[in-house]
Parts: C-alpha cells; sequence; structure tokens
C-alpha cells in the first residue's frame, strides 16, 4: 500500500541489527580483555608472594626440598633475599633469642647430619657460624625453643643417623657466651625425634609435645 516506504522500514531495520551485532561484539570484546587483565594481576600477584625455590641445590637423600635463600619482609622494602647463609638443609631446628635479637638454627641433613650452630642478625642481614667449642652431635628432626626467664635456647632429641638412632639429650645454648650445656637431666623423657618444643614464660617451663 505504501512501496515507497518499504525500502526504508527494512533499511532501519537492518541498521537496528547491526547496531545489535555491534553492541554484542563490543561487549564480549570487553569480556576477554576483563579476563586477559585479571590473569596478569594474578600472575603479578603471585610473583610479589612468592618465595624463591630456585636457589634450592640439587636432590640430596632426605633433603631434596631444601634451599639456601634466606628471606625476610617489611612494609617499606617488601621481600628481600639475605646473603651469606649456611649451607642447604633440612630438618634442622630454630628459635628467636629475644635477649640477643638473633634466630639460631642449630644441626639439619645437608645429605648428611650436621652440627653447626649458626645465628641470624635481622638488622645487619648477616648469617654467622658461631663455631662453639662444645655442642650437641651432628642430629636432624631435632627441637628447640627459647627460655626467656633463663635467656638459653633449650633443644631436645633428634635423630643423629641409622635405623633407631633416637636421641634423648637436653642441652641449653648461651649465645651471649657462645657455649652449649649438656643439662644431663635426672629424669628426662624418652629419645625421639619429630618433636615440638613451646616456651611456657609464665610457668619458667619448656613444654614437649609428640615425637617419634
Amino acid at each position: 500500500m505504501f512501496p515507497r516506504q518499504q525500502p526504508f522500514l527494512w533499511r532501519v531495520a537492518m541498521e537496528d541489527h547491526m547496531a545489535g551485532v555491534s553492541a554484542l561484539r563490543t561487549a564480549a570484546l570487553a569480556v576477554v580483555l576483563i579476563w586477559l587483565l585479571s590473569g596478569v594481576v594474578g600472575l603479578i600477584a603471585e610473583e610479589a608472594l612468592s618465595i624463591d625455590s630456585s636457589a634450592a641445590s640439587p636432590a640430596l637423600p632426605r633433603n631434596k626440598n631444601a634451599s639456601r635463600a634466606t628471606w625476610a619482609t617489611s612494609e617499606e622494602s617488601g621481600w628481600t633475599n639475605s646473603i651469606p647463609w649456611p649451607s642447604a638443609r633440612s630438618r634442622h631446628a630454630m628459635a628467636f633469642d629475644s635477649q640477643s635479637d638473633r634466630i639460631v638454627i642449630f644441626g639439619g641433613n645437608t645429605g648428611e647430619h650436621v652440627d653447626e650452630t649458626w645465628a641470624y642478625d635481622f638488622e645487619a642481614n648477616t648469617w654467622t657460624n658461631t663455631n662453639p667449642t662444645t655442642k650437641p652431635s651432628a642430629r636432624s628432626e631435632h627441637a628447640m625453643a627459647y627460655d626467656s626467664q633463663s635467656d638459653r635456647i633449650v633443644l631436645f632429641g633428634g635423630w643423629t643417623g641409622g635405623s633407631g638412632d633416637r636421641n634423648g639429650e637436653t642441652w641449653a645454648y648461651d649465645f651471649e657466651a657462645n657455649t652449649w650445656t649438656n643439662m644431663n637431666p635426672t629424669t628426662a623423657p624418652a629419645a625421639r625425634y619429630e618433636l615440638a618444643v613451646a616456651d611456657d614464660c609464665q610457668s619458667d617451663r619448656i613444654v614437649l609435645l609428640e615425637g617419634s
């Protein structure tokens, strides 16, 4: 009835259709871009929060995941790696000596048991092998805790070698004097390894839990 209006109506309909297609295409591109950006942000966040394991030494018996890297973090500087450091090891024990402001580690497994005592100074960012004259025998999977009342790091137990080589010694380390003392208490827990100890400062007691 209105032949001249039909081409116009068809053209309007096509324009509306193409506009809809363009809007859908734009929305799809936006979704893809958001997805890609979220992946990039996730990778950046993962990298920022990761602790480097690239410094790990070649696989050795009982310490295949050992790493020599020491990491510290602060709001000002973020994560930083400190050097020099103790040799790569696993199954060592560590305790914080609050009076001396040092983190002390003893022993561990580097492919063999070691009897080293190392102290870490955060402010100077240095590890020091204190090399005391008297010390516990080489071992791993022992436990240590700092006794704040006596200003001593107390060590108990550990694994010292072959089958059945559980240890039941109690040692105390004085960082200022750089001496280990075998306490030889009259009554002591049975020899064990894979244990946990903690300092109850209010009761002035070292508490031991479990073990094998």
